[in-house]
């Protein structure tokens, strides 16, 4: 956002930068999520069909993995200023 206001010798320009938004006006809207790379969400089988030996597959059902939350990831910074045109 900026506002220019007039002066005798030139322009001043009045300015405020927000970057992040959503974490400023709450902290839990933009957390960053990690899920365990090394688990497998699902396990996959083949199932013989038709005379190929993995004509389908067959998906068990989801399993549960807990996501360790980063809050602090993520930051909310204001940043205000003057500039002087002539």
């Amino acid at each position: 956002m900026s506002q220019e206001v007039p002066f005798f010798l030139g322009r001043f320009k009045l300015f405020g930068d927000v970057e992040n938004v959503l974490n400023l006006i709450d902290r839990d809207w933009n957390t960053y999520r990690v899920f365990n790379e090394n688990v497998s969400i699902v396990n996959v089988a083949c199932v013989p069909s038709g005379g190929n030996p993995c004509g389908r597959y067959l998906y068990s059902a989801p399993n549960d993995q807990t996501a360790t939350s980063f809050s602090t990831a993520s930051l909310w910074q204001v940043r205000l200023g003057v500039r002087f045109d002539f």
